[in-house]
């Protein structure tokens, strides 16, 4: 929301969305393309996500955030789960504050299912 419609993070960041909500497992760190948003670089999908968390430190907390939580679904481990909701460890945006209230709300029916 920081940037404006025609700065370059914007466009960058319009681009690559799929990129951050990809599993970390699945980003490739092997294949080289050239990027059109960063002057044709060959870069690997790695080195996207590291350019585009140069641009914001915010969205790499929300991104490791988005990343635990992931992993806490697909290994269904109550551990994750505390790590997740204790706030104190977490300096998250405003939007993904709302998402940890919501998780802390249905922690026990999380913890259940």
């Amino acid at each position: 929301k920081e940037y404006g419609a025609g700065t370059h993070e914007y466009r960058a960041l319009k681009r690559f969305w799929k990129l951050l909500l990809k599993n970390q497992d699945n980003v490739d760190y092997h294949r080289y393309y050239p990027r059109i948003n960063f002057k044709y670089a060959e870069l690997s999908d790695s080195e996207v996500l590291d350019r585009l968390f140069d641009m914001s430190s915010e969205l790499k907390t929300a991104y490791e955030y988005y990343q635990l939580l992931l992993q806490m679904y697909r290994k269904n481990s109550c551990q994750l789960l505390n790590l997740l909701t204790d706030t104190s460890s977490w300096n998250l945006p405003l939007e993904m504050r709302q998402a940890l209230k919501t998780i802390k709300k249905h922690k026990a029916e999380i913890e259940n299912s």
